[in-house]
Formats: C-alpha cells, structure tokens, sequence
C-alpha cells in the first residue's frame, strides 16, 4: 500500500489540476456570454464607457452674417463691421467654434469681440483660416439660448480692389464649426457667406 502511495498521489493531483482547468474554462464562456466580472465589480464594459463620453452630434441652428452699416460695398481702408448672428434651436449653449475663410490679401486679420454675458474668446490663424473659440466662464449661470442674437463682432480692413467672399466653413480638420450645448451635445449649425465690393 506505501508503494502505491506517491501514484495516487500524483493521479489526486491530476484530477484536481483538471477540475481546476474545467472550472475556468467555464468561467471563460460563461464571463464572455453574459460579462459577468463587470456585474459583479460594477463596471461597465469598455464599449459603453466610450460611448457615454463622446460628444452626440446632431446638425442643428443656424449662424447668419450681417453688415452692421447695412452695406455691400466698401472702400479700401474703410472698416466692415460684421455681425454674426446665432440660432440654437431652443438649446442651451456653453461654447462655440466658427472657422472663417477670407482671402488673406484682400484684408488684415480681423478683430473679434462678443457682446454675450459671461463668455471669454480665444482667436488663433492658420494657413487657410481664422478661428474663434468662445466659451462661458466656470461657474457662470447665465442661460445662452440663441435666437437670433448677436454673438460676435468681428471688424475686417479692406486692403485692395475687388469682390470677396467671408464665409463661415463647416470644417477644417481637425476643427469644425459648432455649438456645444449644457448636455454636452455638439450642434452643427448652418453656416454663411458675406460679399462684399471693395473699390
């Protein structure tokens, strides 16, 4: 019976390293099927997670452009004062992107301010075109809803003859045009284009 004894043993072993193996193979088809490690430490899988962070997109408002004097035409040197006017679409607004394209020969880089309560903007130039970031200051409770208001002001010096279009451009990557609202929904407005005659 001693002699036999290291056999059973190791065959005690066996089996128990096999029960082992089977219990986590089960494990393993049972988890993927029904993603029972994340139920039982309460997380949610790796696909949710990612999709509750992104931005919903949805096409939605508009954005206009408007001469403040009224006009078309303008001479050299004399200042276009533009208005960009904004429709949310009954949302509640926290920021804004708008990219403009002009020719940047014809005029210098323009000015821009806002008349909005409790915003700050940020401008920067690239290559092809100008961008505004405007965002609403941490803690302030003011509601933004557009309807038609005006959001920025934007001053362009005319430096040659000739006809010229200023349009607001949907894209240019990796930024884009947009509204971003207090459900951290981005709205893709539609954008506009001003001509103007300089002489």
């Amino acid at each position: 019976m001693e002699n036999n004894h290291p056999t059973v043993k190791r065959i005690h072993w066996y089996i128990l390293i096999l029960i082992i193996a089977w219990i986590g193979l089960a494990w393993y088809i049972f988890n993927s099927q029904y993603d029972l490690l994340s139920k039982i430490i309460g997380l949610n899988p790796v696909k949710d997670i990612s999709e509750q962070t992104m931005f919903k997109t949805e096409n939605k408002g508009t954005i206009t452009l408007k001469s403040q004097e009224d006009l078309r035409r303008y001479k050299v040197g004399q200042p276009i004062n533009l208005q960009v006017l904004a429709d949310s679409a009954r949302a509640d607004i926290v920021g804004f992107d708008l990219l403009f394209k002009y020719d940047k020969q014809a005029f210098s880089t323009p000015s821009a301010t806002t008349p909005l309560t409790g915003y700050t903007i940020v401008t920067s130039e690239t290559e092809d075109h100008f961008s505004i970031t405007a965002v609403q200051i941490p803690g302030s409770d003011n509601r933004t809803i557009f309807n038609k208001d005006e959001i920025l002001k934007l001053v362009f010096n005319p430096l040659k003859v000739g006809t010229y279009e200023i349009s607001i451009i949907p894209e240019a990557d990796p930024e884009s045009t947009k509204f971003v609202s207090t459900e951290s929904q981005e709205l893709i407005p539609q954008t506009a284009t001003f001509k103007v005659e300089v002489y």
